[in-house]
């Protein structure tokens, strides 16, 4: 049986792809495996090939639509590649010479911007941010294999809406889904799983 693809957005713009693979309900919490993918103006960004526990990355997906990181007036007249670095280096570069409570203070004023929190496999490596502004939003991300820093500008509630139809689609999903047999799967990389 293929796994089920659905899709949140535009692929040619910016959407989130996930292929569900096993659905178990019958642990106390209930848990969904699948594939996921996030696709920004052409390019994907994750792996969907990686078969993953999908609750991991609604967790930090949840976080990061319920952030209220906004724009720094400073980040208005900058370059996208100039924002992605002063942020990878607030939240991941060298913390070596700082006190434990400055390293807190960057993590609490700039881990809200941030999309992928090295929360998931699925995503692993990846490095993305979001900024918003008082009409747009700056969606900007390193590709994985290029290196190139790649941006997006979008209405402003764009990414966040996909995101937050993804998480609503996720819910419903535990809370309706019956239990697949997990024979159902027998050929599927989730099936290992089990």
């Amino acid at each position: 049986m293929a796994s089920n693809l659905v899709v949140f957005g535009d692929p040619q713009w910016f959407a989130l792809q996930c292929w569900m693979e096993v659905f178990d309900n019958q642990s106390e919490t209930p848990i969904m495996f699948g594939r996921l993918c996030l696709r920004a103006n052409h390019r994907k960004l994750g792996e969907p090939e990686v078969c993953v526990m999908l609750n991991i990355p609604i967790m930090s997906f949840r976080e990061f639509v319920n952030s209220s990181a906004k724009v720094n007036d400073s980040f208005i007249s900058q370059d996208p590649l100039d924002i992605w670095q002063f942020l990878s280096e607030m939240l991941y570069g060298d913390q070596e010479h700082l006190r434990s409570s400055e390293i807190v203070a960057r993590e609490n004023q700039y881990r809200g911007f941030c999309l992928f929190p090295n929360s998931s496999e699925a995503f692993d490596g990846e490095m993305a941010f979001l900024v918003e502004y008082q009409n747009s939003e700056l969606f900007v991300w390193q590709d994985w294999e290029s290196k190139q820093i790649c941006h997006l500008f979008m209405p402003l509630g764009t990414a966040k809406g996909v995101i937050r139809n993804f998480i609503q689609w996720f819910q419903t999903m535990l809370e309706t889904m019956v239990v697949f047999p997990r024979s159902i799967f027998p050929f599927d990389e989730c099936s290992n799983f089990y």
